[in-house]
């Protein structure tokens, strides 16, 4: 019998956890829930915040599990006033996984047995949380998520897949979707992307071999997959994944829009700018070729 899994994507942000989420999502031995990216370990309340949310916790937990099916499925539910509640579908998903996803920061035993619930539906083979800020969490962050999941499901078997893309390039692309939202060009993110590298919003999550001590010091080497963004849409790439997951090839992977980097990176970040930014990754690079070979880095990244 396959072993059902539990898998933990702890990114990187900008890495293709999108393009794995879409695709495992639609693939029937895969039981994901309501979302892609659940933060419920990133996203922590306060010692002081969490006393005075602790009454409504069991109250909401109440409530949320007897409206979902209503929610989910049933027509649109009545206010007092006649008024139609959520008559949008869109919407109502949105409640419920923002519920839920309140729930879980603030309860973690709801978290584990969420998807303990999800990985017993027919058929089911893999459940998970794929949270790309979860690559910026601590050995013992990992460690109590372990544990969490062991102690609440302990038929399930966790597994963790940790994305890799060029540093430069991740922190320029997530500053080319920020520049978006603002309605600002891409040249104006090659600045933002200069100027603030450093930022504690950036540059934690293009660490890689702090992510992959981390994970290294908790999870054994078969429990965990390493991936290039740059290397992985691909056919071979997609095997893989569902061989470390246990899946059946039961549905093709769609590379009709390629997320692969279009090369004006060089014309658009000074090279002034570059210079800085690989000085202060060198550490990064160092240790992902030294670890996964110099050469195979070199050949992916424009920027080691």
């Amino acid at each position: 019998m396959t072993k059902r899994v539990f898998l933990l994507g702890v990114g990187c942000q900008k890495g293709g956890t999108t393009w794995v989420h879409d695709h495992l999502n639609r693939h029937p031995q895969c039981a994901l829930g309501i979302a892609k990216e659940y933060h419920s370990f990133d996203v922590v309340a306060s010692q002081q915040q969490r006393h005075l949310l602790t009454r409504s916790m069991k109250r909401l937990r109440v409530n949320l599990d007897m409206a979902e099916p209503l929610l989910k499925d049933g027509p649109p539910v009545a206010l007092g006033d006649g008024a139609g509640l959520l008559a949008d579908a869109d919407l109502r998903e949105k409640l419920l996984r923002n519920l839920r996803k309140v729930l879980f920061a603030l309860d973690p035993h709801d978290y584990a047995s969420y998807f303990r619930h999800l990985s017993e539906g027919e058929g089911v083979r893999v459940t998970g949380d794929i949270t790309p800020e979860y690559a910026v969490l601590g050995a013992e962050d990992y460690g109590f998520i372990r544990r969490l999941m062991e102690d609440a499901a302990p038929d399930l078997e966790m597994r963790v897949l940790f994305m890799m893309r060029d540093p430069i390039e991740r922190i320029f692309s997530s500053e080319k979707m920020s520049c978006r939202r603002l309605g600002q060009s891409e040249e104006a993110a090659a600045r933002s992307t200069v100027k603030h590298y450093k930022k504690p919003y950036n540059a934690p999550k293009s660490r890689f071999e702090e992510t992959i001590r981390h994970i290294e010091a908790v999870f054994p080497p078969e429990r965990i997959m390493y991936v290039f963004y740059e290397e992985f849409f691909a056919e071979r790439s997609v095997a893989g994944l569902y061989e470390f997951l246990g899946l059946d090839p039961l549905i093709e992977p769609d590379f009709g829009h390629n997320p692969l980097p279009s090369g004006k990176t060089e014309t658009l970040l000074p090279a002034e700018g570059i210079a800085e930014m690989r000085a202060y990754f060198a550490p990064t690079y160092e240790f992902v070729a030294e670890r996964f070979g110099a050469e195979r880095i070199r050949g992916i990244w424009q920027h080691y």
